[in-house]
């Protein structure tokens, strides 16, 4: 989570708190007493190891996060079980393909609306995991074999914009897929996070069939469970 931070920001934070200390320990002290200060210096980068290596291990980060109040000022905690809803362009595909086949009546997918009813709506559950370093996303689709682990994610937040995160996922599925799908494909994501609600919603698109131009693409909303 460290990465939902801006870098100049954390490049002059911990240049300013190294200058304070330095300043602070030399001030109003004699030259003896200040090269001795001065020869602690690799305790104090032990010290400062220490706290960095104690914070990759999550239960303490999550603990700091929460005793510091972080929330307020860094970026939310998403750690947790959420649920929610997949709005997939699938159907409208589907028209076109079987359109073209002649399984269907013509279909533009410029102009032509489908059918009432025919949207396609997947619920969701998820899992989101978060460290020091890294935050990581596990998605499922109930009563499926088919579950998608993020590759890449990272955090941001440009205030006043709500904070978000940019994520690449790869998807597998280990039971029988249709001919329109595969049994494995990458996609990628982009959710906001509404304080307000608690919620993440944003869109999503996949490499699936890409080849064959049966690439989807929708949006998601993720709520705590």
């Amino acid at each position: 989570m460290i990465n939902a931070l801006s870098p100049a920001w954390i490049v002059r934070s911990i240049s300013f708190l190294v200058m304070l200390a330095a300043w602070a320990s030399l001030l109003r002290v004699s030259p003896t007493e200040a090269f001795h200060l001065w020869a602690q210096r690799g305790t104090v980068i032990g010290i400062v190891n220490a706290v960095i290596f104690a914070l990759t291990f999550r239960p303490i980060f999550l603990g700091l996060y929460r005793v510091t109040l972080a929330k307020y000022w860094w970026f939310p905690l998403l750690e947790g079980r959420w649920e929610g809803e997949l709005h997939s362009n699938w159907p409208r595909i589907r028209a076109m393909m079987l359109a073209a086949k002649g399984a269907a009546p013509a279909f533009d997918a410029l102009t032509d609306e489908l059918p009432s009813g025919s949207e396609q709506i997947t619920r969701l559950e998820a899992t989101i995991k978060c460290s020091m370093f890294s935050i990581e996303l596990e998605i499922r689709i109930p009563g499926t074999e088919r579950a998608s682990r993020t590759v890449f994610v990272r955090p941001q937040w440009r205030r006043p914009e709500p904070p978000q995160i940019t994520y690449v996922y790869d998807q597998i599925d280990h039971g029988q897929v249709a001919v329109t799908d595969a049994p494995r494909h990458r996609g990628a994501a982009v959710l906001t996070y509404d304080a307000s609600t608690g919620e993440l919603r944003g869109e999503y698109w996949t490499n699936r069939q890409g080849a064959k131009g049966l690439n989807t693409a929708g949006s998601l909303i993720l709520r705590r469970a």
